[in-house]
């Protein structure tokens, strides 16, 4: 019996981890994630800032619009220098 529980367990913690997963779980690995949460980490342990919503969703969040403006940068690059 004890065997089941921790079967019916391990079901329920793969679940709940993918209904927790952030919409922001492709940048994790990403050098920028690093930064980003290493630097928003020392804010809150400075007590300069307090988060309200998962850590994740505000680094991911950053980091996505750091990605796409670096992105949207390279593209103009690109055009201005066929002219």
């Amino acid at each position: 019996m004890i065997i089941m529980v921790t079967k019916y367990h391990q079901i329920d913690l793969k679940i709940k981890q993918k209904i927790m997963q952030h919409p922001y779980k492709k940048y994790e690995q990403d050098k920028t994630w690093g930064i980003v949460n290493n630097l928003i980490n020392d804010l809150l342990d400075n007590n300069d800032i307090e988060l309200q919503t998962p850590i994740e969703y505000v680094v991911g969040y950053i980091c996505k619009g750091l990605l796409d403006s670096n992105n949207l940068n390279r593209s103009c690059q690109k055009k201005n220098n066929k002219y």
